[in-house]
């Protein structure tokens, strides 16, 4: 009964929309694949994107941001409503605000977000690591659901990470596979940096933000995220955007 409930719902809702779309020219439907930039900077580090490797992962993120329409619509609209209440706890643990496109990568901007591995929040915190920063999560209380208490967590994790590793875009890399992963393709590879990593293109079903995603990309997502979102032309299917 929901379901047909629901598909009722999504007829309806296409109807009022059709006539909605013959306002605007067919062109305009059209959302064109997005140039890749020299350099990109994310949290005061400067990604140079000359490097053929590099540039083409970029490429392949920025692809997939543009044009997986739900994931990347929803988390502009939620992108106001969360990053209001995430930017100022960032900045008073003194963690550059670019980090909250880390969050948006983990999590699609969703509180309630919790993956297949059991990892739960905006911040995606396993249940030992929550507990290892702070949180309680027991039977009754799980506080990776906290907004607020789940970043403060995540700012004491990120400056541990740094410290450890000396740069943002390491943080980053390691946040999702892991800071002894990280450390450990580091020395095996002799390098300090992990955008000079060679790492192997392993198609995963498991992958946040999209099916049959490279895991060697995950570097990448963050400021690939944050051109997206802060350079979006991304108006379809929610109507025209004044630049």
């Amino acid at each position: 009964m929901k379901k047909i409930l629901l598909s009722a719902i999504i007829l309806m809702l296409s109807a009022v929309a059709a006539p909605a779309q013959s306002m605007y020219r067919p062109e305009e439907h059209h959302i064109p694949v997005p140039r890749v930039p020299r350099v990109m900077v994310f949290a005061g580090d400067t990604i140079h994107l000359d490097r053929v490797d590099i540039r083409e992962r970029m490429d392949r993120e920025l692809i997939a941001f543009t044009y997986s329409h739900t994931n990347s619509i929803l988390m502009l609209k939620r992108s106001e409503r969360i990053f209001s209440q995430i930017v100022p706890i960032l900045q008073l643990h003194g963690i550059p605000e670019d980090l909250k496109y880390l969050m948006a990568i983990e999590s699609n901007l969703d509180p309630r977000a919790l993956s297949t591995a059991g990892a739960a929040g905006l911040w995606q915190f396993m249940k030992v690591t929550a507990r290892e920063h702070g949180l309680v999560v027991d039977e009754e209380v799980d506080e990776r659901y906290n907004i607020e208490k789940e970043t403060e967590a995540a700012c004491i994790y990120l400056r541990r990470a740094y410290a450890k590793f000396g740069t943002w875009m390491n943080v980053a890399a390691s946040y999702n596979g892991g800071q002894g992963g990280l450390a450990r393709k580091l020395e095996e590879q002799k390098q300090k940096d992990a955008m000079d990593l060679w790492m192997v293109e392993r198609l995963r079903a498991t992958c946040t933000g999209c099916s049959l995603r490279s895991c060697s990309s995950r570097t990448l997502q963050p400021s690939a995220s944050s051109w997206i979102m802060t350079t979006s032309t991304l108006s379809f299917p929610l109507g025209r955007q004044s630049r």
